[in-house]
């Protein structure tokens, strides 16, 4: 019932970033969110990746990449800020690569989207979700160039995202 994960937690100005092995508790959560243990018990594996990723980085902080991101350059130059993603598209944000500090105020948003708004929002995978969190923080859908909003950088989508969906 345990699933592992490596994350890597940004460091803080004192100290310095150090690889980490982490377990998730599926009971836990499923004890903890209804949401979860609904997409849980009825094998809905997207929705389970979606609800553990804000979990794992809300909890930890670090990285999150889904496992076919293809990574080609270091991320340290990115570490300078509290939160950061890339956009799929001018409207949307993709959360395949996701970098945040713990406890991160974007991060609790979306991860407590979970407790109740899920179930009366037509709003169901995270990219949606973490686009409609975003606005609260100053996020333009439509808007092109890189968005700095506080503490929180949203790159263009060929930052992270530069081969098209079918490669």
């Amino acid at each position: 019932n345990f699933y592992n994960f490596i994350i890597r937690q940004l460091p803080t100005p004192t100290q310095n970033a150090a690889f980490h092995i982490n377990w998730f508790d599926f009971a836990k959560a499923c004890q903890e969110n209804e949401f979860f243990n609904f997409v849980y018990k009825n094998k809905i594996w997207a929705y389970v990746a979606d609800y553990v990723r804000f979990y794992v980085l809300e909890k930890f902080g670090g990285i999150w990449l889904d496992t076919d991101v293809q990574v080609l350059k270091n991320f340290d130059d990115l570490l300078d800020c509290g939160a950061f993603m890339g956009r799929e598209n001018n409207e949307h944000i993709e959360t395949a690569v996701i970098g945040a500090v713990a406890h991160h105020p974007l991060i609790k948003d979306a991860l407590d989207f979970y407790d109740d708004a899920i179930w009366h929002s037509p709003l169901y995978t995270s990219p949606r979700i973490l686009t409609f969190c975003l606005a609260k923080y100053g996020f333009v859908a439509g808007k092109t160039g890189m968005q700095n909003l506080k503490d929180i950088r949203i790159y263009t989508p060929e930052y992270f995202y530069p081969l098209p969906l079918n490669t």
